[in-house]
């Protein structure tokens, strides 16, 4: 579970997402995303990685599933849910950080939910939980669902919570179970005293964003949770030598 944290921090510090965009500051000429190596923490893993759509009953977007190839009913691997910013509902928004898990030997689930404006919170989250759950369903025979994670940004974090805790009861990471929140939007979740104590958390906030505040990310997420007792704050700013990295939410 600590690899795949560090594996997360440094993904999101490295890949040019379309969460941050990057700004001039006191550098000049065209901006480039340098990666780490091969093999170090946040670069690319050594599994090629295939994307497997579902069909998703609620949304036309589909569910969609980054499977490493060392992933075979011989050997399950690990699973990483991930729920997206708010309108992000296509994959791609967030294709080229869930490939990089994916190709460190975890499958990744992307689980778009609705955003019409007359959807409620609870359509929403329910939306999300039954595309992890059907992904779960028709690949559950290469998951190892007993090591599992939920990472997501902005609205998508402020659910993580509701899913854990959703998860948990299914019996979810019962051999590891961590929750990686960036920039979290509000928490609508319940009884999130239900979420494991042994669960691990990352909770990263951006110096520049200019829509969620830190203290979303504190008081619903944070503050929620005080069972967890191993968990980090991260923030995130730019150097002051080279291009600043703002934090925009939207797609």
């Amino acid at each position: 579970m600590k690899k795949i944290l560090l594996i997360l921090i440094l993904a999101i510090l490295s890949v040019n997402a379309f969460t941050v965009r990057a700004q001039v500051a006191q550098c000049t000429g065209l901006k480039t995303t340098t990666l780490p190596l091969s093999g170090d923490y946040g670069g690319f893993g050594q599994f090629t990685v295939t994307r497997l759509s579902i069909t998703n009953t609620s949304l036309i977007d589909p569910i969609s599933v980054f499977v490493p190839s060392n992933a075979t009913a011989q050997n399950k691997v690990p699973v990483v849910f991930f729920a997206h910013g708010f309108g992000g509902t296509n994959y791609q928004f967030y294709e080229t950080l869930m490939r990089q898990l994916a190709s460190n030997g975890y499958i990744v689930v992307f689980s778009p939910y609705s955003s019409s404006i007359f959807a409620t919170h609870a359509t929403r989250y329910n939306q999300l939980w039954d595309g992890f759950q059907k992904a779960v369903q028709q690949l559950g025979n290469i998951m190892d669902t007993t090591r599992i994670g939920f990472a997501g940004h902005s609205y998508g974090a402020g659910a993580l919570p509701d899913m854990a805790r959703r998860g948990a009861a299914q019996g979810w990471g019962n051999d590891g179970l961590f929750l990686f929140v960036m920039a979290a939007w509000y928490n609508w979740g319940t009884n999130l005293e239900q979420i494991p104590a042994s669960t691990k958390m990352i909770v990263q906030v951006y110096w520049d964003d200019e829509t969620n505040e830190h203290l979303i990310s504190q008081n619903d997420i944070w503050n929620k949770l005080p069972q967890i007792t191993e968990r980090k704050w991260q923030v995130i700013r730019q150097s002051k030598t080279y291009c600043s990295l703002g934090a925009g939410h939207g797609v």
